[in-house]
């Protein structure tokens, strides 16, 4: 005869076994225990290093106010400081709205400085833009900076800044 084998014990190793697994997903659902292809380290505040230690910081001005010429154009007065040497391109857009009749307008151009040579001290210049069509004139700009070309440990700057363009004192 054949020996038939009691389903009662199986039962609660069923269940045991089914609160096992569920327990385990839960644990892997859980972001702090679930494991993590690329896991990054977990430093203390001790240990973490000061903002501006892996890199080279920098920061981007320019002044309130512009000037624009009977040509078209305008310049401003911008500058750039670094937290060590550095040297990256920088462009400076210039933007503003105008009205021309019922209708509107915008007047832009830019200017690219290349290869500047970043210190802690503020180094600066009189950046010239020339409008790609029409022509500044008085009234409310905006000035936009942006670093190009830097190196991988540079931490980039933009600068985005109302200013006010006035007639130029020629």
């Amino acid at each position: 005869m054949y020996r038939v084998a009691s389903r009662a014990g199986l039962r609660p190793l069923a269940a045991i076994i089914g609160l096992v697994a569920s327990a385990t997903l839960a644990a892997c659902a859980d972001t702090t225990t679930a494991p993590a292809a690329h896991a990054p380290p977990r430093a203390s505040a001790a240990e973490a290093p000061a903002p501006g230690l892996l890199g080279t910081t920098v920061t981007l001005s320019a002044a309130s106010r512009g000037s624009f010429y009977p040509a078209g154009g305008a310049s401003i007065d911008v500058a750039v400081s670094c937290s060590a040497y550095e040297t990256f391109d920088v462009i400076v857009e210039l933007e503003q709205q105008q009205k021309a009749g019922g209708t509107r307008i915008t007047v832009a151009g830019a200017d690219s400085i290349p290869e500047v040579d970043c210190t802690a001290a503020a180094g600066g210049w009189t950046s010239m833009v020339v409008p790609v069509i029409g022509a500044f004139q008085r009234g409310s700009a905006t000035v936009r900076m942006r670093m190009v070309n830097y190196q991988p440990w540079v931490t980039p700057a933009t600068l985005e800044k109302r200013v006010r363009l006035v007639p130029a004192v020629e």
